[in-house]
């Protein structure tokens, strides 16, 4: 039997993000394969962490390269990154959920470099008018990763088709859930 690395390292964050404590046992169970298998493919509980940060860090950081957030109007670029993320959601969770004094100083630095470019395209649509003033903008980034996610629950669960997730993440994130101004 082949394993598949990175679809054996997406089950256990899609399994992870939702139960942290989740045992080696459930991770295999979640990517379908026997715990000895797991434990070729990693070798400690240690090692699937540190090779889902590195997963997650790489595949968000390809994806907001695609989405190029540092062009184009604030709101255009917005749903851009929306889109981009969409795909690596749990992933992207997963990354940004871990406490960083635990992780190494490398990808400490690539998850700044990372939370950096999502920041600043959040002040940029500040600077511009587009988007509140009011909020901090690492507050929007912290808002849109859990947007991200929360959809990618309800895509799961059925409570949102799959396809709907970038524009319910859009809508959400940009119009709130009123309809008009709030007092």
């Amino acid at each position: 039997m082949v394993t598949d690395r990175d679809q054996v390292l997406r089950a256990a964050a899609s399994l992870l993000v939702r139960n942290h404590g989740a045992s080696m046992t459930e991770v295999a169970e979640a990517a379908g394969i026997s715990r000895a298998t797991l434990h070729r493919v990693v070798p400690s509980r240690d090692a699937l962490l540190d090779q889902l940060l590195w997963l997650g860090l790489g595949e968000t950081v390809a994806a907001l390269t695609t989405a190029e957030p540092e062009t184009g109007e604030p709101l255009a670029a917005l749903e851009r990154v929306v889109s981009a993320l969409t795909p690596v959601a749990e992933l992207f969770r997963f990354v940004t959920t871990q406490p960083l004094d635990e992780t190494t100083p490398e990808f400490q630095a690539g998850f700044h470099a990372l939370d950096e470019r999502l920041t600043a395209l959040f002040r940029r649509g500040q600077d511009s008018g587009a988007f509140r003033g009011d909020l901090p903008a690492t507050w929007m980034v912290d808002a849109l990763a859990s947007l991200l996610f929360a959809a990618a629950l309800a895509a799961r669960a059925g409570r949102l088709p799959g396809n709907d997730n970038p524009r319910a993440v859009i809508d959400l994130l940009v119009g709130g859930v009123t309809r008009g101004e709030t007092e």
